[in-house]
């Protein structure tokens, strides 16, 4: 709070034993600088996290009006659902700004019902870089269908990554909107997606192999490193 002019927060607390009361303290502490640009929140993990702990999260990422690049990682956080993904839609939304986002969701209660809210947000920011990690959760062909239809017109976007492993209920509709979606968007440099234990057949996995894009991973922030 005696330093309102921070631009750049970055903090990790994945695996760790930080509690429920220690988390909203942080974000008591962060509501107040309003003059963020980076700002990156991991709580992979934290088993004693609640829902509105959470929706706190969102409440102090809506605060930043200047924000460029956001970093949530709530991967295995049991009590996130379509609740939290609907008021960090809402915190992003009309956020200019915002030219990198990375939401990590791995094992979580996310739902095609939540995803399509933000995909709705996602549509209006002028992103060049989307991580969407959304592993383990019930996110099926119909959120990604509409990620890929509101991605087809982002000419800044030049790096999508999508991680889909073990969604049950991704099917070879999946790949084929990809596909799609690389072949009209030309502006994707840089594209990885990981299809692991789900429904796409292994012909589909060639084809989307066939035309995925080359990847660096040296300026991302993922749980873990997949192969399809």
């Amino acid at each position: 709070r005696r330093q309102p002019g921070i631009e750049d927060i970055r903090l990790g607390f994945g695996d760790t034993r930080i509690t429920n009361g220690g988390v909203e303290k942080l974000l008591l502490a962060i509501a107040d600088l309003q003059r963020v640009k980076q700002f990156s929140f991991q709580l992979k993990g934290c088993t004693s996290l609640t829902e509105e702990r959470c929706l706190q999260l969102a409440d102090v990422v809506a605060c930043m009006p200047s924000l460029e690049f956001l970093s949530l990682g709530l991967d295995k956080c049991q009590l996130v659902g379509d609740r939290t993904l609907d008021r960090i839609s809402k915190a992003i939304a009309g956020k200019l700004s915002l030219g990198k986002l990375h939401l990590l969701l791995t094992e979580t209660q996310v739902t095609d019902e939540g995803f399509v809210e933000l995909v709705k947000e996602i549509a209006e920011l002028p992103l060049s870089a989307l991580t969407l990690d959304v592993a383990m959760t019930a996110v099926s062909d119909v959120g990604t269908w509409r990620l890929c239809e509101a991605l087809v017109d982002k000419p800044l976007l030049s790096t999508f990554i999508l991680n889909l492993t073990s969604c049950r209920d991704v099917t070879d509709g999946t790949v084929a909107s990809l596909i799609d979606l690389l072949r009209i968007n030309k502006t994707i440099t840089t594209a990885l997606f990981w299809l692991m234990s789900t429904k796409v057949t292994p012909s589909e996995k060639r084809r989307i192999l066939s035309i995925q894009r080359a990847v660096s991973y040296t300026h991302l922030t993922l749980p873990t490193i997949y192969s399809v």
